[in-house]
């Protein structure tokens, strides 16, 4: 799925899907919640639900269809889903190396060549984007 919100873009098919939580519960009542992390570090989820839940679509005349949504979330917010839905050790995987008081999410606008060409010193100096810009602007 597809979908920007304030400005901001988020899709399924190129965020990394890092937990998958759902109700099993009958068709009509099912949940299924997936966490999301894009490239940038910004979180989200992908919520799905049958005719019968939150999610669901009015279709009009008293009839409902399943349905979809997304969610952005902030680093906390997608902590305290976490907590409610996956294992702790789960969480560990997730969250436990993003985790400093220090640090802070920000979001930077770069031109595609830049975007690309920081892409690719991260993937080649094995680190991440945001190691990367911050060495450059203290060193």
């Amino acid at each position: 799925m597809k979908k920007i919100i304030n400005d901001k873009r988020y899709n399924t098919h190129t965020a990394k899907a890092l937990a998958v939580w759902s109700s099993d519960i009958g068709e009509l009542s099912q949940v299924v919640e997936t966490l999301y992390r894009k490239s940038t570090g910004e979180y989200f989820l992908h919520c799905e639900g049958g005719a019968a839940t939150k999610y669901a679509r009015f279709l009009g005349n008293n009839s409902w269809s399943s349905g979809e949504m997304i969610q952005p979330l902030t680093l906390s917010e997608a902590e305290e889903w976490s907590k409610d839905h996956i294992s702790e050790e789960d969480f560990s995987r997730i969250f436990d190396h993003n985790y400093d008081p220090e640090k802070k999410t920000i979001t930077l606008r770069l031109s595609a060549s830049a975007r690309q060409a920081l892409k690719d010193m991260a993937s080649e100096g094995n680190t991440s984007m945001s190691e990367i810009v911050e060495s450059l602007i203290l060193h």
